[in-house]
């Protein structure tokens, strides 16, 4: 089998984070079958080793889980069902889900590389990580003194074109606080929609401009008179920029529908690009307790969100307001804090922490994940570079404002060199998420490559 047809049976098996049982098991079943050393922690990390008779080793590393996203009346459940690809020309993309290339695409080339039999590789140690997308909980569980080699190719990457000797670390904040309830009668309540939205990778989006359902959600509401709350939901994961929200609010204020559709207007004007669909209607609600919405307001308007600081060399840190929930008076707000210097994420830390505490939040910090940084000069990278320049392709070595797993690694293992790759990845953690399926076939080719080069190396 080649990558390709290892992606699509991988795209059968269901894979959202905390729910890798199943994939785990099969690649270790699967890794059996080869006759490879085979290993499975109780988090369900997956271990393989391929002994090559080489007296160098090298690891090979993906991670299990996906981002699992569909359009809003979607009725899927990614826990049971198989992902429902659609190939068009060199596409592959997903019917209303996301598609899991993000990171089926690296499991189905560690596949490939340890089904192929090849005297002039290394030996490989292929790890394969659990919960990557709600913390990189896998990566820091997972036991490094098994581990033999000091060199690592992360397969985690976006673009075939791209050597990623870099990458953003990551803060995941919750906002909390119990709010005084307030029971209502005899005012109209109301239920309001956003969808539709673009959305994105909080990291590698960022940049994009694309509108936050949260904030939006909030400017809707601006300048509405006697205004309470009694739900909220809005967005998912942390490394989403959130795409839906759903409130249910009441006022007293006659104006409400034309306020908030001239606050539309202005929200469709700084995003020409977003179709963004709302839904407002009056409600009978049974449940009638509220909160007093100003502060909640005055509160996400705010609090920072997109890029914070940056350079002309790229994005040196940002934060994605990501979730928002209010249900019996207790609001959690989450969000995720990128930076690749860590004086920035102690200073932007303070900031989130002086406006929580004027608004009398609670802060908890629910994970953190180090960047990691490798020389451009190094013989490691180099020897990639060279892998692709001698198969006619160009390449960049790039710093990227996105988390991956080599940062964990890289601090678990002392002296580490290692890269990252990608296939040709686009709009990942969405449902419009698609791959370039040619790009599959060009990675194996440069791996294969640098492989050979640096069994032969002197590293």
């Amino acid at each position: 089998m080649n990558a390709f047809d290892y992606f699509k049976k991988i795209t059968t098996i269901p894979r959202g984070s905390y729910n890798e049982k199943e994939i785990a098991q099969f690649v270790f079943e699967w890794g059996k079958s080869k006759n490879l050393v085979c290993k499975m922690d109780d988090m369900h990390n997956v271990y393989l080793y391929k002994d090559n008779k080489s007296k160098n080793n090298i690891i090979v590393q993906a991670h299990l889980d996906m981002v699992c996203a569909k359009t809003t009346d979607y009725d899927f459940d990614f826990k049971k069902q198989k992902i429902d690809y659609i190939i068009n020309d060199d596409y592959i993309s997903a019917h209303n889900t996301s598609l899991g290339a993000d990171d089926g695409f690296g499991i189905a080339l560690i596949m490939s590389i340890l089904d192929k039999n090849n005297d002039n590789y290394p030996n490989i140690e292929a790890i394969f990580t659990v919960q990557e997308e709600v913390g990189m909980n896998g990566a820091k569980y997972f036991d490094c003194t098994q581990i033999k080699s000091k060199y690592m190719i992360g397969l985690d990457g976006t673009s075939s074109d791209e050597i990623i000797i870099s990458c953003a670390g990551s803060t995941r904040l919750s906002f909390n606080k119990k709010l005084k309830k307030i029971k209502l009668d005899s005012i109209p309540t109301y239920y309001l929609s956003i969808s539709n939205l673009i959305g994105g990778h909080s990291g590698e989006d960022i940049n994009k401009k694309r509108a936050n359902a949260i904030k939006c959600a909030m400017s809707l509401l601006h300048n509405i008179d006697d205004l309470y709350f009694g739900n909220i939901i809005c967005g998912e994961k942390e490394n989403v920029i959130p795409t839906n929200s759903e409130i249910i609010f009441a006022t007293s204020d006659k104006n409400t529908i034309q306020k908030i559709n001239t606050n539309l207007f202005k929200i469709q004007q700084q995003f020409p690009e977003e179709n963004i669909c709302i839904k407002i209607e009056t409600i009978n609600t049974i449940n009638n307790i509220f909160v007093k919405a100003n502060d909640i307001i005055n509160f996400i308007e705010l609090f920072p969100n997109g890029i914070l600081e940056q350079t002309n060399s790229g994005i040196n840190c940002s934060n994605n307001l990501a979730i928002i929930s209010l249900e019996n008076a207790n609001i959690n707000i989450n969000s995720m804090l990128r930076y690749n210097d860590y004086k920035l994420d102690k200073y932007y830390m303070n900031t989130l922490q002086t406006l929580a505490d004027k608004f009398d939040f609670k802060v908890t910090i629910l994970s953190k994940t180090p960047f990691f940084t490798n020389s451009l000069n190094s013989k490691f990278v180099q020897l990639c570079v060279e892998s692709y320049k001698e198969l006619g392709y160009e390449c960049k070595c790039n710093t990227i404002h996105a988390g991956v797993e080599v940062g964990i690694f890289s601090n678990k293992i002392p002296a580490l060199q290692s890269f990252v790759l990608g296939a040709d990845l686009y709009n990942i953690h969405s449902n419009n998420e698609k791959m370039k399926i040619s790009s599959l076939d060009k990675i194996y080719s440069i791996i294969d490559k640098f492989l050979t080069k640096f069994n032969s190396s002197n590293l």
